[in-house]
C-alpha cells in the first residue's frame, strides 16, 4: 500500500468473483481522462463523478468508447486482483471495467452506491480499508 492513496481498486480473483474487495493505491489519473487502460486489452471508461460530501450527486456521464485510454498498464503499479472491476478516486470519479456495460453483467451497478460509500467512508478518514473488507458483502 502506499503512505497516500488517492484511489480505491475494487476487484475479485477467481475464487471470490461474487465479493466486494478493495485495495487502495495511489494513482495519478488528470481530471479530464475519460479512459483508463489497464493492459489486456481492457479500457476502463470514465462512469461517473461524485461528491464525497453529497452521494446523492453522483451523476453518471456519456460513456466514452473509443479512444486511447490513459495507460495505466505500464505504470508501476500493484493490481493486487486478477480482475480490477472499477477504479474510485478520491476527488469522485469512478471508472468501470467495460464488460459491466454488456447485457447479462448489469448487476455491477446495483452495488455502484455502495462502493461509493464505502470509497467515501475510507477517503474521509471514517473508515479503513481492512474495516471495509473485513465487511463480507456480495458484489452480485
Amino acid at each position: 500500500m502506499t503512505d497516500k492513496p488517492n484511489a480505491i481498486l475494487e476487484g475479485a480473483d477467481h475464487d471470490t468473483t461474487c465479493w466486494i474487495a478493495y485495495h487502495p493505491v495511489e494513482l495519478d489519473i488528470p481530471k479530464n481522462v475519460l479512459l483508463i487502460d489497464v493492459g489486456d486489452r481492457n479500457i476502463m471508461p470514465l462512469y461517473g463523478r461524485v461528491d464525497f460530501s453529497n452521494l446523492k450527486s453522483f451523476q453518471r456521464v456519456q460513456r466514452a468508447t473509443v479512444g486511447k485510454g490513459y495507460d495505466l498498464k505500464n505504470k508501476r503499479l500493484n493490481w493486487v486482483f486478477e480482475m480490477q472491476r472499477s477504479i474510485t478516486t478520491s476527488d469522485g470519479r469512478m471508472y468501470i471495467h467495460p464488460i459491466f456495460f454488456e447485457e447479462g453483467w448489469e448487476y455491477y451497478a446495483k452495488v455502484v452506491p455502495e462502493i461509493l460509500e464505502d470509497c467515501s467512508n475510507f477517503f474521509s478518514g471514517r473508515e479503513d480499508i481492512t474495516g471495509l473488507n473485513a465487511r463480507v458483502r456480495r458484489a452480485f
